[in-house]
């Protein structure tokens, strides 16, 4: 199973509910993949962080060297914090970038921030798009997380 501890340093008081929700469809949809990474005893805890572009671009700039905001910065830990517990990593969403995104494909900002969550969720879970290949599972697992 998958905590979420939510963090809002926007201004916009977001409903940690709809992070919620896509965390309960993740289980479901990755459920193999989750037994695998934290056993069957385990829970998992994954901070999710709502910042601005400054803040987003300060980790890009340090972690990734790229100096520009980004939508979304996903860090995989797997820790174990006990014996029944393991950090599984932090999710960081760009408020600022999400509604730019939103304004742009004419979709709600919930929506968007839905759509960067599942993303940040599936590269904790180990998925990538370095090619076309990944791009195409990741996506695949993205609408089957999005559908439910």
């Amino acid at each position: 199973m998958i905590n979420l501890n939510f963090f809002d340093k926007s201004e916009l008081e977001l409903d940690e509910n709809i992070f919620l929700g896509l965390v309960q469809k993740s289980e479901i949809i990755l459920k193999k993949i989750l037994e695998n990474k934290l056993g069957s005893e385990k829970d998992g805890i994954v901070n999710l962080i709502i910042c601005d572009d400054e803040e987003i671009r300060s980790y890009n700039r340090d972690y990734r060297k790229k100096d520009y905001a980004t939508d979304v910065l996903s860090f995989v830990y797997f820790d174990d914090l006990s014996d029944r517990e393991v950090i599984v990593g932090d999710i960081y969403i760009s408020i600022d970038t999400a509604k730019i995104q939103a304004e742009e494909k004419n979709h709600s900002l919930e929506k968007e921030l839905s759509i960067l969550f599942c993303h940040g969720i599936l590269h904790l879970m180990g998925f990538d798009h370095n090619n076309d290949r990944e791009e195409e599972e990741m996506e695949k697992f993205a609408s089957n997380i999005l559908s439910l």
